[in-house]
């Protein structure tokens, strides 16, 4: 699906943006195949003119902001939209 998502926006003048988040069973720095994976998905992505945000292994996020190995609880969701809009601007300016 990836290569035709960011056809589809590129035919209509979207900027994509993907955001990676942390999770509890996947740490990039403990696991190279899945480093080498981001690494390459990273390089795609950006050649074709998306973006990719990568929260999957920010120290901020720590277990006492997420409710399950997955989802974020509400104090982990007002930070989580805190960084994105950080990385948005960091990418688009203010």
């Amino acid at each position: 699906y990836l290569p035709e998502m960011i056809r589809i926006a590129q035919e209509n003048g979207i900027k994509l943006v993907f955001v990676r988040i942390k999770v509890e069973t996947a740490n990039s720095s403990e696991d190279p195949a899945l480093s080498g994976y981001l690494e390459a998905l990273q390089t795609y992505i950006h050649e074709r003119g998306a973006y990719l945000l990568d929260y999957g292994d920010d120290p901020r996020l720590t277990p006492d902001l997420f409710r399950d190995v997955i989802h974020l609880n509400e104090e982990g969701r007002a930070l989580f939209t805190q960084m994105v809009a950080e990385g948005m601007r960091s990418l688009f300016g203010e």
